[in-house]
């Protein structure tokens, strides 16, 4: 992440909402989609370094479980206690997006 660019000390991850294949799979004009993935991509952006590792990972680079545990160097229990931290984390800063 030190590449990225940086907002109030944390990586500025909006950017790259442009490249998912969500965006891509939505028509032009579909800005409540890009508006949402905004929103994650902020929030996934301002967490904590462990979990914003494992968030992106996991969910953005879609990253098994158990290869995530030998990228970061802790175990799978604690890469999933750290992605059960992160899921509440965002669920915290994000209340209005409805649960899977």
């Amino acid at each position: 992440m030190a590449r990225a660019h940086h907002h109030d000390g944390h990586p500025d991850l909006r950017a790259a909402v442009s490249s998912t294949a969500e965006v891509h799979a939505h028509m032009p004009g579909h800005l409540v989609a890009l508006t949402e993935l905004t929103d994650l991509f902020h929030a996934i952006g301002s967490l904590p370094a462990d979990q914003l590792d494992i968030t992106v990972l996991r969910y953005l680079c879609a990253t098994a479980p158990e290869a995530i545990s030998r990228i970061v160097g802790l175990s799978e229990a604690i890469t999933h206690a750290i992605d059960h931290h992160a899921r509440a984390t965002l669920e915290h800063l994000l209340p209005d997006v409805p649960k899977e």
